[in-house]
């Protein structure tokens, strides 16, 4: 299946335009959706404990309305898809971007722009969707006069890395992510790109 994208001027209207993908800003409507689709995407919680994925497909939707009532350095876009045999648009993917600091050693750092939860429903995949919503974001963090982009990807997710390498993200360091047990840990890098 071939997808034609709109020009990225187009970005933030939510006019309907005669392409299958349409990429926009998200609204609050949207949260529930977007944690679906979420939870869809990433193992958010162990098998043991799937009773509990409600109360966590809940959660995320709550603090997502939360960032979208932010005003500024934040963005949250959806990429929506309308079939031939279907009269509705469908959200087919989504991802954040915003203005983080952090806080190493005692010492808070400066104010970075950061990719965060790039998902892709997994009917959709490798179709240049991803793709095209990091642009977006690319696009996104210019228009706030930065020109550096920073984002983490598990060490286990081979196609995500290909593709922020192939996109120009460059490794600047491997961490350890430690989960419920000390035991259980996974590996990440924390990538970063010059627009």
């Amino acid at each position: 299946m071939s997808l034609s994208w709109p020009d990225t001027n187009s970005v933030g209207s939510l006019e309907r335009t005669s392409y299958p993908l349409r990429i926009r800003p998200a609204r609050s409507a949207d949260a529930r959706t977007i944690a679906e689709l979420l939870s869809q995407c990433f193992e958010l919680v162990s098998p043991q404990l799937t009773w509990i994925l409600p109360l966590v497909r809940l959660g995320i939707q709550e603090d997502l309305r939360y960032r979208l009532k932010q005003q500024q350095g934040y963005a949250c876009f959806v990429a929506e898809l309308q079939t031939e045999n279907q009269r509705h648009l469908q959200l087919v993917g989504t991802i954040e971007v915003s203005l983080k600091n952090f806080n190493f050693l005692g010492r808070c750092q400066p104010v970075y722009p950061y990719l965060a939860n790039l998902a892709v429903h997994p009917d959709y995949r490798q179709q240049g969707i991803a793709r095209r919503l990091i642009q977006i974001c690319e696009q996104k963090i210019l228009n706030w006069g930065a020109q550096d982009l920073y984002l983490h990807v598990l060490e286990e997710n081979f196609s995500a890395r290909k593709l922020y390498l192939d996109l120009g993200y460059s490794t600047q360091s491997l961490e350890r992510m430690y989960g419920l047990s000390l035991q259980s840990q996974q590996l990440r890098f924390f990538l970063h790109k010059r627009i």
